[in-house]
């Protein structure tokens, strides 16, 4: 989906034909509080039975990058260095809204990227992980969605942690689903450096 110079998609109709971005193409790993995500192809990642409530689900302090190679003291310092010398996210109070949704976050199946999700007093118990632009379509061929998904029960502060593959600038998209039956969507805005 890309930089849109030679885009297709010209309408909403063009968007629905769509085929879906495989989130594996970008994200080599994914876990949220300890939990490893599950790979699914997701007949329910934009099709909610009910009407979409606001999102509960909010950043939480200032993203980390941490070194996966934890027997590897030149690994772990090099991930303090960044952290160090790099603003992974702008917690200014007086930061435009349609800017706070963005982070920075380090390429490298080295890194993995440490980014605190707060749920609040709300428990989300079906939560999906996709490129924002997958829930403009119909899915593929068998109506399906390519996530990364979680169960559970998920509330208060959370750990999401991310390692992606390539350096690039993408939308995210978490689908979430409360223990009440309620569907919301959260957007990250993701550089990848």
């Amino acid at each position: 989906m890309g930089c849109g110079c030679n885009d297709p998609i010209n309408s909403w109709y063009d968007w629905a034909h769509q085929m879906p971005a495989d989130i594996l193409d970008l994200v080599a790993m994914a876990r949220l509080g300890g939990t490893v995500g599950t790979f699914l192809n997701s007949t329910s990642f934009n099709t909610p039975p009910v009407a979409w409530t606001a999102a509960g689900i909010g950043y939480s302090g200032e993203p980390l990058v941490a070194a996966l190679a934890t027997d590897s003291g030149l690994a772990i310092n090099n991930s303090d260095q960044f952290n160090f010398g790099h603003e992974l996210r702008n917690q200014s109070a007086l930061l435009a809204p349609p800017l706070q949704k963005v982070i920075f976050a380090r390429a490298g199946t080295q890194w993995e990227n440490l980014i605190t999700l707060a749920f609040g007093g709300v428990t989300y118990n079906d939560l999906q992980l996709s490129f924002r632009d997958n829930a403009g379509t119909r899915g593929d061929a068998q109506g399906t969605i390519p996530v990364i998904s979680w169960a559970g029960a998920f509330t208060g502060n959370q750990q999401l942690g991310l390692v992606f593959k390539q350096k690039t600038q993408v939308s995210l998209m978490i689908r979430a689903i409360t223990s009440a039956g309620d569907w919301s969507a959260f957007e990250m805005e993701v550089k990848v450096i």
